[in-house]
């Protein structure tokens, strides 16, 4: 791959444009990740769950949820960063830096992780996570089990008349290109159980409550941050770079 590499794409997509043909241009902007556990991971996350409920560290006063209780996770022999996390979050920093990827002290760009914090929450029916980010490069919520039915709650009466249905779903928020907040929702039902989402920890989230139904919605949540260890040091920078000398 050359530096101009994407510059040529540029002038070849005109080129292909047809006369009288019109055709969108989506404007450059980073993705969030997405995915589904393998059903082992997905077992081992149970197992933990079940430890963490033996355990029972709490870690609820550390954030912001309106919900039940929030429990630290123990990421058993790293099985979880190693196997599920960390491959496509240092692809993805990699490749779609954050504005924290660079490093202040030289121009090395950053992108060893470790998994920083790992918990599970547990939600009743009214309870909610406000809108919030989170510390770190890059975040992921994963769900474990979801009680509802995304279509059964839009249909309550609190919903089925507004035009803006989003009882019992996971939201994103974000800035369009005229600088406008929009949000992205992500319906809520059995089907969602096992799926995971990747994305950088300053993107805003929240988790809407859900109603009519007593079971517990349970997710998985974590934080993952640049490795400190592997960070260069001043000690690897160049001292002479042949710019300028004094004399």
């Amino acid at each position: 791959m050359n530096r101009y590499d994407d510059i040529e794409n540029g002038i070849q997509e005109w080129k292909n444009i047809r006369p009288g043909e019109w055709s969108a241009w989506e404007l450059p902007n980073i993705p969030i990740l997405r995915s589904k556990l393998p059903k082992p991971a997905y077992d081992f996350v149970w197992d933990r769950i079940e430890e963490s409920q033996e355990n029972y560290k709490s870690v609820k006063n550390t954030l912001v949820g309106n919900i039940t209780e929030s429990l630290e996770l123990h990421d058993k022999n790293d099985y979880f960063f190693k196997n599920i996390l960390k491959d496509p979050a240092e692809n993805y920093v990699k490749t779609f830096p954050t504005q924290c990827s660079k490093n202040p002290f030289n121009d090395c760009r950053l992108k060893d992780l470790y998994l920083k914090s790992l918990w599970v929450n547990f939600s009743q029916k009214h309870e909610f996570n406000p809108v919030h980010d989170h510390n770190g490069v890059l975040s992921f919520v994963l769900w474990m089990k979801i009680p509802t039915k995304w279509q059964e709650q839009y249909e309550l009466d609190i919903s089925k008349d507004t035009n803006f249905m989003c009882a019992s779903a996971f939201q994103f928020f974000y800035q369009n290109i005229f600088g406008q907040t929009r949000g992205i929702v992500v319906e809520m039902d059995e089907h969602m159980e096992g799926c995971i989402l990747m994305f950088p920890s300053s993107l805003q989230h929240m988790v809407h409550p859900f109603y009519q139904n007593d079971g517990y919605r349970i997710s998985v949540s974590g934080n993952l941050c640049y490795d400190i260890n592997k960070i260069p040091t001043l000690d690897n920078i160049p001292k002479d770079r042949g710019i300028m000398k004094r004399k």
